[in-house]
């Protein structure tokens, strides 16, 4: 069967503008610049629409101005437009809509409905509207249950339902609802063990299969049920060693073997070993410095050294090691001052550096009081060039530093939230 969402040469040969502009937003993202990755990603846009006007009943270009969106609403998110991309997921949401009405009996459309409404549920997520994402969550899973009700055999429904399940089940456990959220999990995997079952050679499943085995363990260490957890990360692990055994040097792969560390160590955490959980934080931290290394470039294994830095840094301070705590924040804060040389317009960091400074002072306070202010004030110093540079910054990262500095003395505290009854 052929795939709609990737059209042929013949079927494009109007459309080669479309394509030339997709080809720019890709080169125009790896190499960093994303405001000019974003006009590309709209000026896709714009041939698509076209396209889909001049002839409204050719599926194809139909299809190429929902994939528009969605590719301007990635853009978008990685620029820190949250607004924005909240937008395009709802317009890339109806335009896959009415692609799904119009031709009703192809399965892809369903598939593809059913990620748009989980697209846009992890948006609201990001913004914290949980009542609005646990909305789409659930609209997502009915959708790809209905796709599967039609046809059980196909793939794609059957991996629609179970990415719709993982999603409910997370949503679930951090709105409070754990036994529904677990039963979701337990499901979602249940559909992964069984497509890996069918299909064993499948790496997609295997690596599907490895993330709802942690996701359940996460669940279930957060209930108090580390045990258990830790068979599930074991479970998980050792698919990750089995895929890694066939191809050593793959990134995702080593991403995914390190972020089941990090998992194993929040559930060590959990169970209250310390020692077992900095020993596998600081595996994890191990992987991702060799793909820092590997490929300095890509900043999402500097933001992932980052990540593995601060979960050690506070297990120390929890083990009462304070000075080895502050070392750990600070190789976290000089990766993030190199990303941000590499990266100046990069976003996704600003949060992550508040929470550094902020951290720092806490761990500094019992033992310098003078230089917890002087990280304080350094992580405000940081706020007021980037909000000078008009660059997004984390809104709670920031409240948190602000009533930091005015316990310290450093500025006045932040109004009081006016009363709901006034």
């Amino acid at each position: 069967m052929d795939n709609i969402f990737r059209p042929t040469e013949d079927d494009m040969a109007g459309g080669s503008e479309w394509h030339g502009a997709m080809a720019d937003a890709m080169v125009q993202s790896s190499a960093g610049n994303k405001l000019a990755a974003l006009a590309s990603c709209r000026r896709a846009l714009r041939v698509a629409e076209e396209l889909a006007a001049q002839d409204p009943r050719n599926e194809r270009h139909q299809t190429l101005v929902a994939l528009s969106h969605e590719t301007l609403l990635v853009a978008l998110r990685q620029l820190g437009d949250i607004d924005g991309a909240t937008e395009a997921a709802r317009t890339r949401l109806r335009a896959i809509e009415r692609l799904a009405a119009r031709y009703s009996t192809h399965p892809a459309y369903e598939a593809q409905l059913a990620a748009a409404h989980a697209q846009l549920g992890d948006i609201h997520w990001e913004r914290r509207d949980y009542s609005a994402a646990l909305r789409e969550y659930e609209t997502a899973h009915e959708v790809a249950t209905q796709a599967l009700t039609s046809d059980a055999a196909n793939p794609l429904s059957r991996l629609s339902v179970c990415a719709a399940k993982g999603r409910l089940g997370r949503i679930r456990c951090h709105l409070g609802d754990v036994a529904a959220g677990i039963a979701d999990l337990t499901d979602a995997m249940e559909i992964a063990e069984q497509m890996v079952a069918e299909d064993p050679d499948e790496e997609d499943w295997q690596v599907l299969c490895a993330g709802r085995y942690e996701h359940l363990a996460t669940a279930l260490s957060e209930t108090g049920r580390s045990p258990e957890a830790l068979e599930y990360c074991e479970k998980a692990a050792e698919i990750r060693r089995r895929l890694l055994s066939e191809d050593a040097t793959a990134p995702e792969l080593q991403q995914g073997s390190a972020k089941n560390r990090l998992i194993s160590a929040n559930v060590l955490r959990d169970q209250g070993d310390l020692e077992g959980a900095v020993k596998m934080a600081r595996k994890a931290l191990s992987i991702y410095r060799q793909l820092q290394t590997r490929y300095p470039t890509e900043h999402v294994h500097t933001i992932d050294v980052c990540i593995a830095q601060q979960a050690i840094g506070d297990l120390l301070e929890a083990q009462g090691h304070r000075h080895k705590a502050l070392k750990a924040y600070r190789d976290t804060l000089e990766d993030l001052d190199r990303l941000a040389r590499l990266r100046p317009d990069e976003s996704s960091g600003h949060g992550t550096v508040f929470a550094c400074y902020r951290r720092l002072s806490e761990i500094a306070e019992p033992l310098n009081p003078a230089e917890a202010r002087r990280w304080c004030k350094a992580g405000m110093d940081r706020l007021a060039e980037l909000e000078q540079a008009q660059l997004p910054v984390d809104t709670d990262e920031k409240t948190q530093l602000i009533a930091l500095a005015a316990r310290l003395g450093l500025s006045e505290p932040p109004p009081a939230a006016p009363d709901a009854q006034s």
